[in-house]
């Protein structure tokens, strides 16, 4: 595995979001919106979750942008 890593394999569980939940909530969030605000925007948007429901939750969203920020920092 850590040969793996070293040669930038990604290790896991691939994800399930979509990418353009991911994309939408990460310039939200650089915008500076709140979870909350970021969960609304992705429902009008209509951007199912992960599961395929059309409600997002802020701990959501959370969760998304943390991985959004592992997957950037394994890339680096």
């Amino acid at each position: 595995m850590q040969t793996a890593k070293r040669n930038g394999t990604r290790l896991g569980r691939p994800g399930r979001q979509s990418e353009e939940a991911r994309v939408l909530s990460a310039q939200l969030d650089a915008d500076g919106y709140s979870l909350r605000e970021i969960a609304a925007a992705l429902q009008v948007a209509g951007i199912p979750t992960a599961t395929g429901k059309t409600t997002w939750h802020h701990s959501s969203v959370a969760a998304l942008l943390k991985s959004n920020r592992d997957r950037d920092r394994q890339t680096d």
